[in-house]
């Protein structure tokens, strides 16, 4: 089964497009901090250079990126819900596995593409730092270390500068599957993308223009300490889960119902 959604979704020249464009808008981030190089800038530490560690001249690539990230999976991941529905591919397909097989397939798969989609776009984005800015040292965090304690999050995270991006790449990653999941139940429940679209965007910027953003706990270098950015990821991933859940669960008892 998810042999056939990867050759579905590697099938449709659109969503190819939609992958290409993303991979170049993160690659655009690295090549915009080369570019200023000649002009006087000086080149920094590999780790500091990445997506996530927000030190460009220029936001604009992180915040298309994160702002539309939900829309972005969506339309990659889950937008074969809706087909299915308004083609009938979802009645042959629950009449030969049944419709919790079914359902359940696509929700699985909406999480785990979205994990691994964005899982290897900010390790490549990491491994293409590393490789075009072999040998640059500097950085102008390393003049805040004692201003910070010990314990603090940032002291730590410029102590391990790779391990750092490591670690926030995979709870960014993580955050991605779960809005993955989200839309994938939605998509389920709702089965109409005029609908869907705006909601799974809407819940999204809750807490990304709450006052202790979410963007804050995907940033490795912040002067945010560990019990300032995790209270909000926690509850956003715990909300988001919840709410996947119970559209889910609506499906399957309502479809037990009609069955019945």
């Amino acid at each position: 089964m998810n042999k056939y959604y990867l050759v579905r979704i590697l099938s449709d020249r659109s969503k190819i497009l939609c992958f290409s464009s993303i991979f170049l808008l993160t690659f655009f981030d690295l090549v915009s901090r080369i570019i200023y190089i000649p002009y006087g800038m000086k080149p920094m530490h590999p780790a500091f250079n990445t997506f996530l560690s927000l030190t460009g001249l220029s936001m604009y690539p992180s915040a298309v990126f994160f702002w539309f990230l939900p829309v972005y999976l969506l339309y990659l991941f889950s937008d074969d819900i809706f087909e299915d529905y308004s083609k009938g591919y979802n009645l042959i397909i629950s009449q030969k596995v049944g419709f919790r097989h079914y359902a359940l397939s696509k929700i699985k798969k909406s999480f785990f593409y979205s994990f691994i989609f964005v899982i290897a776009l900010l390790f490549l984005n990491l491994l293409f730092s590393y490789i075009l800015f072999s040998g640059a040292t500097y950085s102008s965090f390393y003049e805040l270390i004692p201003y910070f304690d010990k314990r603090h999050l940032l002291r730590v995270s410029l102590s391990h500068p790779f391990l750092a991006n490591i670690c926030f790449d995979l709870a960014a990653a993580f955050l991605a599957g779960v809005l993955g999941l989200l839309g994938a139940s939605l998509a389920l429940l709702i089965k109409k993308r005029n609908i869907v679209y705006p909601i799974t965007l809407c819940l999204w910027f809750i807490p990304v223009c709450a006052r202790k953003s979410i963007m804050l706990s995907l940033q490795p270098f912040s002067e945010y300490d560990l019990d300032y950015i995790y209270p909000i990821y926690l509850i956003t991933v715990t909300v988001f889960i919840l709410l996947s859940w119970i559209c889910c669960s609506w499906e399957l008892k309502r479809n037990a119902n009609i069955s019945n």
